[in-house]
């Protein structure tokens, strides 16, 4: 089996995975539910689109992973208070400029019992570069969505200083 194939086994095996765990909703035109605030979005190639977002007065935090108009995976299923604590912030920033190799490295983990995600939003000095993106990993193997860059919207910096009593932090 060749590189190309083995990476499309393993993008069909996430999409089954995720199929199991497709709740029965559809999403308003907006992806966002009345007093819901976006924190951090961006579209893959293929127009799938990643969504984190804030509960009104900040209830509740949920990923939303959406194709077109459909709902493909939730997380956590049913948002409450503490949904925030079902999510972990990691950041790791160096000043100092393109000299320096100066970076702002920023990642949200949560996951299933079959797959763990990873929000990424990243700056480099050095070549002025961004990656946005969701890495997923399973027992199946791991795959990395890098976002289109000019979909994205939104930040995880907040989670360093906005959110940072609200989620666990490593």
């Amino acid at each position: 089996m060749n590189r190309k194939e083995k990476n499309g086994l393993v993008t069909i095996c996430f999409v089954l995975v995720l199929a199991a765990c497709v709740p029965s909703q559809v999403c308003s035109e907006s992806f966002l539910q009345p007093g819901e605030t976006s924190i951090f979005s961006f579209s893959l190639e293929d127009g799938t689109r990643v969504l984190l977002c804030a509960g009104e007065d900040d209830e509740y935090l949920i990923f939303r992973l959406l194709a077109a108009d459909s709902l493909i995976f939730q997380y956590p299923a049913v948002p409450d208070s503490n949904s925030w604590r079902l999510f972990e912030y990691s950041s790791y920033s160096r000043g100092g400029g393109a000299a320096n190799l100066g970076m702002d490295i920023n990642s949200l983990t949560f996951g299933t019992d079959s797959v763990m995600y990873t929000l990424y939003d990243e700056y480099y000095a050095e070549d002025e570069s961004y990656s946005d993106g969701l890495r997923m990993v399973s027992p199946v193997g791991e795959i990395d969505l890098e976002g289109v860059p000019e979909s994205v919207t939104g930040s995880l910096i907040p989670f360093r200083f906005d959110y940072s009593s609200l989620v666990v932090t490593r």
